[in-house]
């Protein structure tokens, strides 16, 4: 996963500079975009599902009575993203606010819950008319701060954090692949699936390192402005 900062940094660059090309791409069929000849600026609001847990060196760590455990058990839990595509052509950025509650299972009835609030900044390649009905694929980051950390016994949220010190920001690697299928020009149905894994370390201790790891399914709406 080391080479994930500098491919994300690479196809966001991508992105700039195709959206810095006077608004165009040589490479961007006009069919069925707007009348100017450029494609209509979207906002994305989708919902859906993570499936989460806690990655470390070993897949173990020690907690605070030098024991070990075994942490990778996956949790499903919300996810959410309001985004909007900036550009023309097939190559956009897509940046705006996310939600997502990553962590992981204990046992049957024992979870630890990592809520964030983050800002995408995704390069976005869609495969097709951007403004009817294409796949797209997309890679970037999206720095994340921590709004809430919690335990989970049973049906009673213990709160206090998880028991070992984490860090309140998190920068996720993001790679996924995607469809739009347009309903109009202003409307289109949208599916998604990413893989999503922390690139710096998350625990403000020393040893293992632990890193967040998902994967996020969601759907939603396009919404032609």
């Amino acid at each position: 996963m080391k080479t994930i900062p500098s491919i994300t940094a690479a196809l966001v660059l991508m992105s700039f500079s195709a959206v810095a090309a006077d608004g165009t791409s040589s490479s961007y069929s006009d069919s069925g975009s707007s009348s100017s000849g450029k494609a209509i600026p979207r906002i994305n609001l989708t919902a859906g599902m993570s499936s989460s847990k806690l990655t470390v060196n070993d897949d173990l760590i020690t907690d605070q009575n030098n024991q070990r455990a075994n942490i990778d058990s996956r949790k499903t839990d919300v996810a959410a993203s309001l985004t909007v595509d900036l550009g023309s052509g097939p190559v956009v950025l897509e940046t705006g606010a996310a939600y997502r509650s990553f962590g992981l299972k204990i046992g049957d009835n024992s979870r630890v819950n990592l809520d964030y609030l983050g800002v995408p900044v995704y390069a976005k390649f869609y495969l097709g008319d951007v403004d009817t009905t294409a796949f797209f694929i997309r890679a970037g980051v999206r720095p994340s701060w921590a709004v809430s950390k919690s335990v989970e016994i049973g049906n009673l949220n213990v709160g206090g954090g998880p028991g070992f010190p984490l860090k309140d920001f998190d920068l996720p690697g993001v790679a996924g692949i995607g469809a739009k299928i347009g309903f109009s020009e202003k409307f289109a149905l949208l599916v998604s699936a990413d893989y999503e894994r922390s690139i710096t370390k998350i625990n403000d201790f020393g040893g293992d390192d632990i890193h967040n790891d998902a994967l996020v399914f969601q759907a939603g709406m396009a919404i032609g402005l």
